[in-house]
């Protein structure tokens, strides 16, 4: 049983390891996300954009984003709120919120764009069951626009008043949304998450608020560390054995025949 004694305290360490990092966006379901203010993902260019990552009075966080590849990460100030007056194009990429011990909130993704349309959604993803209203937004106007909403590239709805509305929201309902005005272009996408509730947990349990990346298919799973016991390795060596045990007999029977050969061949020589 000490196979299985180890694998059980192995997972319990991993398991401690794993509930740090969580331990802040398990709290209140606003404070796992940066507060942006307006409450949207989407601007147009030289608009106003403030972030906050004040959650608490105790903790010092900071602000960090998205660069590239070869420069994944910045810290952007020590100190929050933070304006970005103007924004630009160039300050589009995921934001989140992270202090000195690795403690970090969930990543949102700001869309900042030269064109004009925009899709204003809301920062704080919408819970399971609720209501959200999508509007697609016109620059330099407030006039009521027929909008066409699209997700994952396909046509979802036309809302002749510029909104789209979904009830009763569910993870099915997740994806990439944009919208399109005649005459005046489309937004850029965001991708749309739902928290889920948990009854284990009795709160929400956030969602990945980005597309989720393409991966390649599952291995094979290993046993489990329930199985990976002494009456495994037990089978394991039963199966190897049964597997040997031809060619064992086969090797036997050479041998066996060998030494006759050789018997017959010294007693005629003795005879000669």
């Amino acid at each position: 049983m000490d196979v299985a004694a180890l694998s059980i305290r192995l997972l319990i360490n991993v398991l401690m390891v794993v509930q740090v990092p969580h331990s802040y966006c398990s709290q209140k379901d606003d404070a796992a996300f940066p507060h942006i203010v307006p409450n949207r993902l989407q601007f147009f260019e030289y608009e106003s954009i403030s972030v906050n990552c004040e959650f608490d009075g105790s903790t010092k966080w900071r602000l960090m984003r998205t660069l590239n590849e070869t420069s994944p990460t910045k810290w952007l100030t020590s100190e929050t709120p933070v304006t970005i007056k103007p924004a630009f194009s160039s300050d589009s990429g995921e934001y989140w919120c992270e202090d000195g011990k690795g403690l970090r909130s969930n990543a949102i993704n700001i869309s900042v764009t030269a064109g004009s349309v925009i899709l204003e959604s809301p920062v704080l993803p919408p819970k399971q069951g609720d209501s959200l209203t999508l509007h697609c937004k016109k620059k330099h106007t407030f006039d009521l626009v027929i909008a066409d909403f699209y997700k994952n590239g396909l046509l979802v709805k036309t809302g002749y008043k510029g909104n789209l509305t979904i009830h009763n929201i569910s993870t099915s309902n997740e994806g990439l949304y944009k919208c399109t005005i005649s005459g005046a272009g489309e937004s850029p996408e965001s991708w749309l998450t739902v928290r889920v509730f948990s009854e284990s947990h009795n709160e929400t349990t956030p969602r990945p608020t980005t597309p989720p990346p393409t991966t390649p298919p599952p291995a094979t799973p290993l046993p489990s560390s329930d199985v990976v016991s002494p009456v495994w390795l037990v089978v394991s060596v039963l199966r190897v054995a049964l597997l040997l045990l031809p060619l064992g007999v086969l090797c036997y029977k050479i041998h066996k025949s060998t030494q006759e050969e050789l018997s017959t061949e010294v007693s005629e020589s003795r005879d000669t």
